[in-house]
């Protein structure tokens, strides 16, 4: 049984061996950068990181940012 090339481009190859279909990848595979928390995140902003403090969402910065005080929101909790 021979291995034969059927497609290559720069970034893959698939190959036909045994009349199963292989793909070979030949270039970056996986993440660009390994992010190791969510402070790394760039649309993070935990300068205000509080104990109980939440991540709320800025319109003006486009970043979610720590915070404890919930001004904004609109809770619907039903009838008691």
């Amino acid at each position: 049984m021979t291995t034969q090339a059927v497609v290559t481009d720069k970034n893959n190859t698939v190959v036909v061996e045994s009349k199963q279909q292989v793909v070979v990848l030949s270039g970056p595979i996986g993440p660009q950068k390994v992010i190791g928390g969510i402070a790394d995140l760039s649309d993070i902003d935990i300068s205000n990181l509080q104990n109980g403090g939440i991540l709320i969402y800025n319109t003006t910065t486009q970043k979610w940012t720590a915070g404890n005080l919930l001004n904004q929101q609109v809770i619907e909790s039903g009838q008691y």
